[in-house]
């Protein structure tokens, strides 16, 4: 049965920056639509590993509903608060390794993850080839490569400040059209999912692709 995802108790977390969206989780309705967006991304992922790698992990969310699918959690974010954000998850019984890097040049050994996701990660940069092929670099085989982002046009960047979330249009600057470009540039066949499930992929708020690595076609 697939675990769900794991809400850190209120406060147990601190945001990474001034972007950070952990408080969005803690509202009433928008959390909802925040953590059904992750428990998506979970369902993709196989119940059980040796070792995982996200990227991304900002306020360490995530970390929990991870640390239940593996034996050894690493994450990596640009932020310089890896030793805080340990700190606040090991008082909630989570002992990732959490370093400050670069996700371009991962400081990890060729196919050392089984598992490798990134969720609301890659709108934030650009080009995302770089990026990509580090993470396949690290990845094993066979491997799994999960990858979440939100819908980014001018129409829905408008939704966010009825949240109280200001100036995304300087946050999100690649879009799930831009990540299946990527894909197809570098021949990789995906898997996706989404929500609301309902809706053709173009139209979704929330896209999920899931990249199982049986070779290396770079």
């Amino acid at each position: 049965m697939t675990k769900p995802f794991i809400l850190p108790p209120p406060g147990s977390l601190a945001p990474a920056d001034n972007s950070d969206p952990l408080p969005f989780y803690y509202r009433p309705l928008i959390g909802a639509l925040y953590k059904a967006r992750l428990d998506v991304g979970l369902q993709m992922l196989p119940e059980r590993c040796d070792s995982l790698l996200e990227i991304g992990y900002g306020s360490g969310i995530l970390m929990p509903s991870l640390a239940a699918r593996c034996n050894h959690l690493f994450g990596v974010d640009i932020h310089s608060k890896n030793l805080e954000v340990g700190q606040a998850l090991q008082r909630l019984g989570i002992t990732p390794t959490l370093l400050s890097h670069d996700a371009r040049q991962l400081p990890f050994s060729d196919g050392r993850f089984d598992v490798i996701v990134a969720f609301s990660f890659l709108e934030h940069v650009k080009p995302l080839e770089p990026f990509l092929k580090e993470m396949w670099r690290v990845l094993r085989t066979p491997g799994h490569l999960i990858l979440g982002m939100p819908m980014v046009n001018k129409l829905f960047n408008r939704l966010f400040p009825l949240i109280g979330f200001s100036g995304i249009e300087d946050h999100h600057i690649s879009s799930p059209p831009d990540l299946v470009h990527s894909l197809k540039i570098l021949r990789w066949e995906w898997t996706e999912r989404g929500m609301p499930a309902f809706l053709p992929s173009a139209l979704r708020f929330y896209r999920v692709f899931h990249i199982n690595k049986r070779d290396d076609p770079i």
